[in-house]
């Protein structure tokens, strides 16, 4: 979180987005692709 400690001084606006501080969260790679697979099985129970 250095560069938007960084950024926060230079008082760069956009610092203090939600959407970032989501961005700067860990996400394990696993979870998101079992997140994919589960929307593209439901995606073709659909059809």
């Amino acid at each position: 979180m250095l560069v938007t400690a960084i950024a926060k001084n230079m008082n760069i606006e956009d610092t203090n987005d939600k959407e970032l501080e989501e961005l700067a969260k860990d996400v394990h790679p696993e979870k998101v692709l079992d997140t994919m697979e589960n929307q593209s099985a439901q995606a073709s129970d659909k059809d």
